[in-house]
């Protein structure tokens, strides 16, 4: 029956639908996770397959030869260890990719937006009452923002489900104001304020200390953190 092998194959085509009409950050693996299972499981077909060919073609010649069953057990028992090797060897393979090697690298860290999540957790634990303004100075897909007549960076919505202040309303009551670059004069800081940024920028960081006095900064990893 074809059925299981129709069955991966559409598994595959529709697990690819996320990347075929996605239009941000393309190619983009992590949206096409869903075809991993159908793949591994077809190349797992295809080594079952060449197991039980070679099993038989074994089996052949035993009967043919059974003066020489001796040696052609041998040499099943030397696949079987040489199959044992492989499957053990892919194993520490993947494990040092995956564990070691991508798991440690810095580049890992800011392709999943640790910088990003790291920013929400520090504006988050701010207090509530402080003004804080997020300048979203990183491009990317123009996504609009729920209650308000703004649209934004796709990378600002990481900052925004840290915070919980996807919709508007919610960024009000935690004094959360996302604005751009070019609106840096709209920034209303009488008295107490907070202006942060998603990527560094010293160039941005100069414009905002001259056009708000009294501003100062303050260490912070991975972005520029300005207190009033």
């Amino acid at each position: 029956t074809i059925l299981p092998e129709l069955f991966l194959f559409t598994w595959i085509i529709v697990g690819l639908l996320p990347v075929i009409f996605s239009n941000e950050g393309i190619p983009h693996a992590l949206r096409a996770l869903l075809v991993i299972p159908p793949v591994m499981i077809m190349a797992a077909l295809g080594l079952s397959w060449i197991m039980r060919a070679i099993s038989r073609w074994l089996a052949q010649k035993e009967k043919a030869y059974p003066l020489k069953q001796k040696q052609l057990k041998r040499i099943r028992a030397e696949l079987t260890l040489l199959l044992l090797l492989f499957f053990a060897a892919g194993a520490l393979q993947a494990y040092f990719q995956y564990f070691i090697r991508w798991g440690n690298d810095i580049q890992t860290f800011y392709a999943f937006s640790g910088n990003y999540v790291s920013l929400g957790a520090f504006i988050e634990a701010q207090p509530r009452d402080l003004e804080k303004y997020i300048i979203i100075n990183a491009g990317g897909t123009e996504v609009p923002v729920p209650g308000s007549a703004l649209t934004l960076p796709m990378p600002s919505q990481t900052v925004m489900f840290i915070t919980n202040t996807w919709h508007n309303a919610l960024a009000k009551e935690k004094n959360i104001s996302y604005i751009l670059p070019k609106d840096i004069t709209t920034i209303n800081c009488a008295d107490h304020c907070m202006i942060t940024m998603l990527e560094p920028d010293h160039e941005l960081r100069k414009a905002l200390m001259a056009v708000i006095g009294g501003l100062s900064p303050e260490a912070q990893a991975d972005t520029i953190i300005l207190k009033k």
